[in-house]
């Protein structure tokens, strides 16, 4: 199976925003919640969240490798 990176932010966060200024690439405030809203597909997203990720003082962004289901994947339309 194809395996890919996921970033998230977990209930940890404290919304101080330390993070979006590391990462505003990768990472937004929304609703009050701090949020993932690209994920690192390429070298240099995922280093900034990896930078995003070492400055946390509460260890509130996790950067997983997932499973991708082939079957799930969107088509090309074009």
């Amino acid at each position: 199976m194809e395996k890919a990176l996921r970033g998230y932010v977990n209930d940890y966060c404290i919304k101080c925003g330390a993070c979006i200024d590391a990462a505003p690439r990768c990472l937004t405030m929304r609703a009050g919640k701090v949020v993932v809203t690209r994920q690192p597909e390429t070298r240099s997203l995922f280093f900034d969240l990896r930078e995003a990720q070492a400055l946390c003082p509460v260890n509130a962004i996790v950067i997983d490798v997932w499973e991708v289901d082939r079957r799930t994947k969107p088509r090309n339309t074009a």
